[in-house]
C-alpha cells in the first residue's frame, strides 16, 4: 500500500457528483440560453402580430390596454439577445470553475460562484424590479444557491 501525497488527492464521491452534475447543467445552460434567444424573437414576432391584429379589431379602452400589455411583453423581448450572451457567457464561467474544482483547485469555487450569480443579476438589472421579475429572481436562486452550498461543504477536499 503505497501513501497518498498531497499531490495525488482523492476526490470525494459526493464532489465528484456535484461536478458531474454541474457538467450536464452547464451544458443545459447553454442550450437552453441559445433556444431562449431564438424562442423570444419568435415570441416577439407573434406578439407583433398580435399588437397589429388588436390595433385593427379593438377600440377605445381594450385597444389601449391590448397595447401596454403588448408593449410590456416587447420591452422584456428586447433584452432576449443580451440574455442570451450573459447566459452562455455565465455557464462557461462555471465551466472553468468547475473545471477547476474537478481538479481540487479552491480558486475554482469562487469562479463558479461569479457564473451562477451574474445570470441573475443581469436578469434584476435587464428586467427591473416588478414583483414577478423578483419573484422570477428568488426562484433562479435556489438551484444555484443549493450547489454553491454543497460546493462550499466540499471546500476542505481542495488546495
Amino acid at each position: 500500500m503505497t501513501e497518498q501525497t498531497s499531490e495525488t488527492k482523492k476526490m470525494p464521491v459526493f464532489l465528484k457528483v456535484l461536478c458531474i452534475l454541474s457538467f450536464v447543467g452547464v451544458g443545459l445552460a447553454i442550450i437552453s440560453s441559445i433556444w431562449g434567444y431564438f424562442a423570444a424573437k419568435a415570441v416577439s414576432a407573434v406578439s407583433q402580430g398580435f399588437a397589429d391584429l388588436g390595433d385593427k379589431l379593438a377600440e377605445g379602452q381594450a385597444s389601449g390596454q391590448m397595447n401596454a400589455a403588448m408593449d410590456s411583453v416587447n420591452a422584456s423581448l428586447k433584452w432576449a439577445g443580451v440574455n442570451a450572451i450573459v447566459g452562455v457567457i455565465a455557464a462557461l464561467i462555471c465551466l472553468i470553475g468547475v473545471i477547476m474544482m474537478w481538479k481540487l483547485k479552491k480558486t475554482g469555487y469562487y469562479i463558479y460562484i461569479i457564473g451562477e450569480i451574474a445570470p441573475v443579476i443581469a436578469g434584476a438589472v435587464l428586467m427591473g424590479g416588478s414583483f414577478f421579475g423578483g419573484m422570477a429572481i428568488a426562484m433562479s436562486l435556489v438551484v444555484p444557491i443549493a450547489f454553491i452550498v454543497m460546493y462550499g461543504l466540499n471546500l476542505k477536499h481542495m488546495s
